[in-house]
């Protein structure tokens, strides 16, 4: 049976079906998918939760980035995150770094959320916690929630270039657009035209993990009491 797997068609056996009524739409089904993902994401493994869910471009997704010093840590860290996030029940995707020359890391683990997904968050940084051996370290264009545990919001406009860029690569992009652009014409203060080229890739100049149209996280929502999304309120 050939079937849509986040925006790519894909053929699959018709025993992997389990459901033809479990979406909102008149098409959605159920299929039966392997959680390990390990093309996905070039140097790191990556693997879908098992409760259902569907990644759309259209949804705002928060990315959690958990900083880690070396390979031991991160595998103790990866099952503690992946163990307490199943034993909550709570959807997600997430990622670990498999090429330990690479290490140090910022971006050792990488767990992606919905916003629906209250309380997750708050699980993540518990997990990190107590596995230990976080990196103090966190990139400055995240917002730091914990030691070695940062978080920003999926790059969302201003991408004009023909390939989706990582949260890394737009925002760096974006610093770099401005910079260029004060050599060439410094009529305006570097820090205005930079906020300028910020704003022009949707990105929020006083607070960089976020969107311009990013949904607000106010305390409660970092303690896992409510969700900031008026739809899921």
């Amino acid at each position: 049976m050939l079937v849509g797997v986040n925006g790519v068609r894909v053929w699959v056996p018709k025993a992997h079906v389990y459901d033809e009524g479990v979406g909102s739409g008149a098409d959605d089904i159920g299929v039966l998918l392997p959680a390990a993902r390990p093309m996905l994401s070039p140097g790191y493994l990556l693997v879908d939760s098992s409760r259902q869910q569907a990644w759309t471009s259209e949804d705002p997704v928060l990315r959690v980035y958990v900083g880690l010093s070396d390979t031991d840590t991160a595998l103790l860290t990866w099952r503690k995150i992946l163990r307490d996030l199943e034993n909550e029940n709570f959807g997600y995707r997430a990622k670990l770094l498999v090429r330990a020359k690479n290490y140090p890391q910022r971006d050792a683990i990488v767990v992606y959320l919905r916003p629906e997904a209250k309380g997750a968050l708050p699980v993540v940084r518990r997990a990190v916690s107590s596995a230990g051996g976080a990196s103090e370290r966190t990139s400055p264009f995240a917002r730091q929630v914990a030691a070695g545990v940062a978080i920003a919001w999926e790059p969302d406009g201003g991408q004009v270039r023909s390939r989706r860029l990582s949260f890394g690569e737009h925002r760096s992009r974006a610093v770099a657009d401005g910079i260029v652009d004060h050599a060439l014409q410094a009529t305006h203060p570097l820090s205005d035209i930079v906020a300028s080229a910020l704003v022009a890739a949707n990105i929020d100049p006083s607070e960089p993990y976020r969107n311009l149209n990013s949904p607000e996280l106010d305390q409660s929502f970092l303690d896992g009491a409510s969700c900031p999304c008026p739809g899921c309120q």
